[in-house]
Order: C-alpha cells, then sequence, then structure tokens
C-alpha cells in the first residue's frame, strides 16, 4: 500500500528541476496558443451566461443579476442575441425590443459593407490581450507537479512577481502584487486554467486614478470546444477596487460558457462579431 501511495511522486510528476527560464518559455508559448485562440470566435456559436453581484461593505449582497445571450446566425451576419434576463426568458415586450435592436446591427453590418470600411477591434479587449502578452515576463513560475484537469494531464506552475520586474505602464502594476498558479496541458501546451490573487493593495496614478483592494482574485478555465480548439469555459473576478478617490467598487463577476457549436465552413468568416466581453 505505501508504494502505491508513493508512486505518483516517484513516477507520475513531471521533472521538477526546470529552471525560472524555461518555465517562463512554457508559459510564453501557452500564452501565444492563448492569443492566436481568438480568432476561433469566429469559427463557433455557443452561449454565454453573464452574472453580476455587488456586495456592501461587510460582504453583504446588495445586487445581483444575469444575462444569457446565444451567438447564433441572422441572416448574413453572427449576432449575441439576448434570451435571458435573471434566468427568465424575455417578455413579449423585451423580446420584440430585442428584434429592433438585431435589425439595427445588421444594417449598420449592411452599411458598413456599402462603405468597404471594417469595425475596429474594441479596445478593451487589445488592452487586455496586452496584460495576458506581459503575463510571462512579469512574473516568475516555479513546476510543482501535475494533476488529471478535465480529463487532461496538465502541469502546475506556481508564479510569484518577478524581481527587479519594472512595469511598463501603471496598468501592469498589478503584476507586482500577484501571486497564482497556472495549468498546461501537458501534450498540447494550451492554458487550462488560471488562478491569481493580489495580496497587498495596488495604487493607480499613485493612488489618484484607483486601488486595486488586497484580496482581488481571478479565475478562468478552459475547454477544448472540438479537436485542437480551446476555448474559455469560464471566468470569475471578485474584486475591490476604488476610483479616483470618490466610487468603491466591490464586485464579483462570473461568466460562463456553454454549448459550442462549429460554424459549417461556408458560414465561419471575419464578419462573426468579435470575443464576447466577459
Amino acid at each position: 500500500m505505501l508504494f502505491w501511495a508513493l508512486a505518483p511522486l516517484l513516477f507520475g510528476q513531471p521533472a521538477l528541476t526546470a529552471s525560472i527560464e524555461e518555465n517562463r518559455q512554457v508559459i510564453r508559448r501557452a500564452v501565444q496558443l492563448f492569443d492566436q485562440s481568438e480568432s476561433n470566435w469566429t469559427r463557433f456559436h455557443y452561449l454565454r451566461r453573464r452574472e453580476v453581484r455587488e456586495f456592501e461593505t461587510g460582504g453583504k449582497i446588495r445586487s445581483k443579476r444575469s444575462f444569457t445571450h446565444r451567438n447564433e446566425a441572422y441572416q448574413e451576419i453572427d449576432v449575441l442575441r439576448l434570451i435571458a434576463r435573471d434566468d427568465k426568458p424575455l417578455t413579449a415586450t423585451e423580446a420584440a425590443q430585442q428584434e429592433e435592436r438585431l435589425k439595427t446591427t445588421l444594417a449598420n453590418h449592411r452599411a458598413r459593407q456599402t462603405s468597404a470600411s471594417k469595425p475596429r477591434p474594441r479596445r478593451s479587449v487589445e488592452e487586455e490581450m496586452q496584460l495576458m502578452r506581459e503575463f510571462p515576463e512579469a512574473l516568475d513560475y516555479r513546476l510543482t507537479g501535475n494533476e488529471r484537469l478535465r480529463g487532461r494531464t496538465a502541469n502546475i506552475y506556481e508564479f510569484t512577481p518577478r524581481p527587479g520586474y519594472s512595469p511598463k505602464s501603471f496598468k501592469y502594476r498589478v503584476f507586482e502584487k500577484i501571486r497564482g498558479r497556472i495549468w498546461t496541458d501537458e501534450s498540447s501546451g494550451e492554458m487550462i486554467q488560471v488562478e491569481a490573487e493580489v495580496f497587498e493593495n495596488v495604487g493607480v496614478g499613485f493612488g489618484i486614478l484607483g486601488k486595486i483592494n488586497k484580496g482581488t482574485r481571478f479565475f478562468m478555465s478552459r475547454t477544448e470546444a472540438a479537436p485542437g480548439i480551446w476555448m474559455p469555459a469560464s471566468q470569475r473576478i471578485h474584486f475591490e477596487a476604488r476610483v479616483l478617490l470618490v466610487k468603491n467598487m466591490r464586485q464579483e463577476i462570473d461568466v460562463n460558457f456553454s454549448e459550442y457549436k462549429l460554424k459549417p465552413a461556408k458560414v465561419a468568416s471575419s464578419e462573426s462579431p468579435p470575443r464576447p466581453k466577459p
């Protein structure tokens, strides 16, 4: 019995002697694959549920609301159709309003086609990807073992702030105060899961623009939506922040994706909506 209890430690774990720089290269590759996966949003239809909870100072929930959208074909374009609010189907009036919004979206698309102009990517999405690309450079990684995660063998890396790291802008200062773990698929190198926590308050703009409070947490998991194609499964962020010395925000946001379905090859195109906002 003792042998079998120790066997995973003796034979089932990855080599833990890799250097920090070797580990960093693994994470760079995982982030590159994550970056490349952005284009895969145009290949799927899916369901997305987003729930936002706001808290009072003592931690009691002040409000909770949720929105469920289905990404689907709408004539010659793809749209995010709101199908439920607070897990209840839309009323007849809300459904009619939704239809009018979709008609407007279609008309705007056709106008862009006529003018030969293309929609610009949302600035928030690009800023988020820039933050993700900095992830390997701002932190140090230590391989701690592996485990089975959603049917895959995943290597586990713990990360902490990189000594001597100099943030390129105030947006990257959060890297100086976070720690967590990242799971990468042993066979493909894809990022399967990430969890991170801010362990000290982070001031933005010397604390004048705002502050991200200690205890802010982030979680993300991904799934193989089709062979070799990885997509988000869930995201959660729990944060307390102060904005411009005035407004305190205490929120938890959950986003879950499901029912991924590959579009027929002739349908998948650049006219699909960009990655939805978490």
